[in-house]
């Protein structure tokens, strides 16, 4: 990594990232497969384990979205990036409290009711009752998760990053 051409942010997030972690990204990459990353919250009373999604699920997202937009559940642009940011959300948590997170809500396992639902509403549906509270703190640490994906994503091509994983 040159430090001189890191923005301080992206620094931050890599003077965190453990040459384990970065080993664990660099397999998954070479592996094809999803990134997952564990955090604690709450004071260590929640995890949650979060997973990079597919270019599929995000496919589906935006399917959903669409979905939305002709049921008028989309009237703003405000609604449609907080069901975006949702929906992605929905995806990306994998476990809680390291229990299988909303694992009969997945595109092969669940049936639609109707052909504006999906596995992706049943998801959000849940996420949707949870207090605000909660909710904000898990969608902020989904959003450090995915910007220590960008910054990963970032520094692969750089020849310090792949130190961690010799």
């Amino acid at each position: 990594m040159n430090d001189t051409n890191i923005n301080p942010e992206d620094k931050a997030i890599l003077e965190k990232a453990t040459p384990e972690l970065k080993e664990k990204f660099f397999k998954a990459v070479l592996s094809d497969q999803s990134f997952t990353y564990q955090e604690s919250l709450f004071d260590g009373q929640l995890t949650v384990e979060f997973r990079a999604p597919s270019i599929q699920e995000m496919n589906h997202i935006y399917a959903q979205l669409k979905k939305d937009e002709l049921e008028n559940i989309l009237t703003t642009d405000a609604t449609y990036i907080m069901k975006l940011t949702n929906y992605r959300l929905a995806v990306a948590i994998v476990k809680m409290n390291n229990e299988p997170f909303l694992s009969e809500f997945t595109e092969e396992k669940y049936t639609p009711t109707d052909s504006a639902d999906s596995y992706l509403k049943a998801r959000l549906k849940v996420i949707e009752s949870w207090p605000i509270f909660k909710l904000s703190v898990i969608a902020e640490a989904h959003k450090q998760f995915e910007n220590l994906v960008i910054v990963l994503t970032k520094e692969i091509n750089t020849p310090g990053f792949w130190k961690a994983a010799e």
